[in-house]
Protein backbone atom coordinates (compact mmCIF):
# COMPACT_ATOMS: atom_id res chain seq x y z
CA UNK A 1 0.00 0.00 0.00
CA UNK A 2 0.79 3.49 -0.74
CA UNK A 3 1.39 6.31 2.25
CA UNK A 4 2.95 9.78 2.27
CA UNK A 5 5.90 10.52 4.53
CA UNK A 6 6.51 13.92 5.63
CA UNK A 7 9.52 14.57 7.99
CA UNK A 8 10.59 17.98 9.42
CA UNK A 9 13.69 19.62 10.75
CA UNK A 10 16.49 16.91 11.53
CA UNK A 11 14.25 13.95 10.65
CA UNK A 12 14.33 14.96 6.90
CA UNK A 13 18.40 13.60 6.76
CA UNK A 14 16.28 10.19 6.73
CA UNK A 15 13.83 10.66 3.98
CA UNK A 16 14.67 8.74 0.87
CA UNK A 17 16.57 10.08 -2.52
CA UNK A 18 13.23 10.25 -4.00
CA UNK A 19 11.82 12.88 -1.60
CA UNK A 20 10.02 16.00 -3.06
CA UNK A 21 11.11 18.33 -0.35
CA UNK A 22 9.73 17.62 3.13
CA UNK A 23 7.80 14.66 1.98
CA UNK A 24 7.62 10.99 -0.25
CA UNK A 25 5.11 8.68 -1.87
CA UNK A 26 6.49 4.93 -0.35
CA UNK A 27 5.13 1.71 -0.41
CA UNK A 28 4.99 -0.33 2.83
CA UNK A 29 3.54 -3.62 3.50
CA UNK A 30 0.17 -4.40 4.08
CA UNK A 31 -0.26 -4.56 7.72
CA UNK A 32 2.41 -1.79 8.88
CA UNK A 33 2.32 0.70 11.72
CA UNK A 34 3.97 3.71 12.10
CA UNK A 35 7.14 2.39 13.95
CA UNK A 36 7.96 -0.34 11.45
CA UNK A 37 8.43 2.90 8.78
CA UNK A 38 10.27 4.90 10.62
CA UNK A 39 12.60 2.51 11.62
CA UNK A 40 12.69 1.38 7.98
CA UNK A 41 13.93 5.00 6.83
CA UNK A 42 16.33 4.91 9.68
CA UNK A 43 14.48 7.56 12.24
CA UNK A 44 15.26 6.41 14.99
CA UNK A 45 12.40 5.47 17.52
CA UNK A 46 13.57 4.20 21.00
CA UNK A 47 12.80 7.01 22.51
CA UNK A 48 8.99 8.18 21.11
CA UNK A 49 8.90 10.55 23.82
CA UNK A 50 11.51 12.97 22.03
CA UNK A 51 9.20 12.99 18.81
CA UNK A 52 5.95 14.16 17.56
CA UNK A 53 4.09 11.62 15.18
CA UNK A 54 1.07 12.62 13.81
CA UNK A 55 -1.09 10.56 11.25
CA UNK A 56 -3.56 12.44 9.14
CA UNK A 57 -2.78 15.53 11.03
CA UNK A 58 -3.94 13.99 14.01
CA UNK A 59 -1.36 12.86 17.32
CA UNK A 60 -0.38 9.04 17.24
CA UNK A 61 1.89 6.69 18.95
CA UNK A 62 5.01 4.38 17.01
CA UNK A 63 2.60 1.46 16.95
CA UNK A 64 -0.42 2.81 15.65
CA UNK A 65 -1.31 0.71 12.41
CA UNK A 66 -1.28 2.63 8.87
CA UNK A 67 -4.39 2.17 6.16
CA UNK A 68 -3.44 3.31 2.20
CA UNK A 69 -3.60 6.49 1.94
CA UNK A 70 -2.39 7.19 5.31
CA UNK A 71 -0.33 10.72 5.57
CA UNK A 72 2.72 10.25 8.37
CA UNK A 73 4.37 13.30 9.45
CA UNK A 74 7.46 13.07 12.08
CA UNK A 75 9.00 16.12 13.94
CA UNK A 76 11.66 16.22 16.44
CA UNK A 77 9.77 17.39 19.92
CA UNK A 78 10.79 20.63 21.13
CA UNK A 79 11.31 21.64 24.54
CA UNK A 80 12.03 25.72 25.77
CA UNK A 81 9.91 28.20 27.37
Amino acid sequence: MQIEVRLFATFRRWLPASAQGSRCQIEVADGSDIGRVLSQLGVPIDQPEHMVILLNGRPVGPGHPLKPGDVLSAFPAMEGG
